[in-house]
């Protein structure tokens, strides 16, 4: 009877829970920052994307002589393309703990995600200035 008692105080001893990035919050809040940079970015700038999206399509002759893009439609670019690199390095993150559960045990998840944000964003530096270079010569 006392065992018993004991054993209902002090509770049973449990499974710990392996790592899971969807149980994660941190990755969650980051998931939701990028969803609203993306609406601020939608709400901002619907004609700069647009027009992006037809100079891709469209294969025009001339060019037009005129300014079409601003600083402030720049600044949207590049937080669409810091978006970009987030959500690729939580896709890198997410597949590796899938595949390799151990490294998210061993590393903390914030600095594993981190390197992979940090490795995101020198490929896209990286293949940027090769083709800014390829572009100009």
């Amino acid at each position: 009877m006392i065992g018993l008692l004991l054993t209902w105080i002090a509770g049973f001893e449990g499974m710990p829970i392996p790592y899971s990035p969807k149980l994660d919050d941190g990755i969650t809040i980051l998931l939701l920052c990028c969803f609203f940079i993306s609406a601020y970015v939608l709400s901002r700038s619907r004609k700069f994307l647009v027009q992006l999206v037809k100079d891709f399509l469209l294969n025009r002759e001339r060019t037009s002589i005129f300014a079409a893009t601003t600083a402030a439609d720049m600044r949207y670019m590049l937080l669409l393309i810091l978006q970009t690199c987030v959500l690729g390095a939580v896709c890198t993150f997410n597949y590796f703990i899938d595949v390799r559960p151990e490294l998210g045990e061993r590393i903390p998840p914030y600095i594993l995600l981190g390197v992979y944000l940090a490795i995101a964003l020198l490929n896209f530096s990286c293949v940027s200035f090769s083709l800014s270079d390829n572009l100009l010569t």
